[in-house]
């Protein structure tokens, strides 16, 4: 949620594309255009799973998205098709 506060440079409260790559220079527009999921050119808080007003002190205030899910998933079944594959061997 920190970071999500500083990446926000003109503070409205969502990411522009140019805002997102200050704070992670690798990310592609293809992959800033998948998160965003409402179409409308920005990042919101719901669209990246940060819940910006969360003041607990012993979380990230992060919630899991489905796209988190589905990367954890992806690379479990590459690990798995990496141990099949050297049984093989």
């Amino acid at each position: 949620a920190d970071t999500f506060t500083q990446a926000d440079a003109n503070g409205d409260g969502n990411l522009s594309f140019k805002e997102a790559i200050a704070g992670i220079p690798a990310l592609t527009q293809a992959v800033f255009d998948a998160l965003d999921t409402n179409g409308d050119g920005y990042l919101s808080p719901d669209e990246l799973g940060v819940d910006a007003g969360s003041d607990c002190s012993g979380c990230r205030g992060v919630r899991p998205t489905w796209l988190g899910d589905a990367m954890t998933a992806m690379l479990g079944l590459i690990g798995l098709a990496m141990v099949a594959a050297a049984k093989k061997w």
